[in-house]
């Protein structure tokens, strides 16, 4: 009995020549009289963007402690924690944040590409009226230096805030792109204590 094309079943109908050796992911591309599988590539001049999401585990139950006062303390994630999210990261950038060493890592990313960066604290204070900052380090091993995070802030009661911030950097020359960088914390009084919740991350590249 013949079959019509358009009355073939589903099931039964033919996968496009070469889809069998195809790889997940690739898309059919014309070259012009006959088409090949190839890694899908955002066109020139689009904006790429993945998200990255650390969440801590340790400081949920050992604080980092800002023991001195005026000296900044680097803060640590170990990317442990349960909301650690990386499943919607930029193909082919598997992190920007380094669990090894404490460091973000920007490498994978292009000059002229920013990341914006939403940080999740809880600062424990053990005197009223103290004043804490946070800074972002850059260009570690060349030529670093600080841009203000979170500016510095009176707290005036013994407890515990919550402090979460929006910022935002840009990779606007090598120094800043193939080095890397560390978060640090300080307080004017002695004895707080941070709890790191987390910070989620957005680059954005231009392809």
């Amino acid at each position: 009995m013949t079959i019509q094309h358009k009355d073939i079943p589903e099931a039964q109908l033919h996968d496009v020549k070469g889809a069998s050796t195809s790889t997940a992911g690739q898309i059919l591309i014309s070259s012009g009289g006959a088409s090949t599988w190839t890694a899908h590539t955002p066109a020139p001049g689009t904006i790429s963007q993945g998200i990255y999401d650390y969440n801590d585990l340790a400081t949920a139950t050992t604080p980092i402690s800002l023991v001195s006062a005026n000296t900044q303390y680097e803060i640590t994630n170990d990317g442990l924690g349960p909301f650690t999210n990386k499943v919607f990261a930029l193909s082919g950038v598997a992190d920007l944040w380094d669990t090894s060493t404490d460091r973000f890592d920007f490498t994978g990313l292009a000059l002229g590409d920013t990341v914006d960066i939403r940080l999740d604290f809880d600062i424990t204070l053990a005197n009223t009226n103290t004043v804490v900052d946070f800074a972002l380090e850059l260009g570690i091993g060349s030529s670093p230096y600080q841009i203000s995070l979170i500016s510095p802030t009176l707290h005036k009661s013994v407890t515990t805030y919550q402090i979460g911030q929006w910022s935002s950097v840009y990779m606007g020359d090598t120094n800043t792109l193939q080095n890397p960088a560390r978060l640090l914390a300080r307080a004017d009084k002695a004895g707080v204590t941070v709890k790191v919740n987390g910070w989620y991350m957005r680059p954005l590249h231009t392809n």
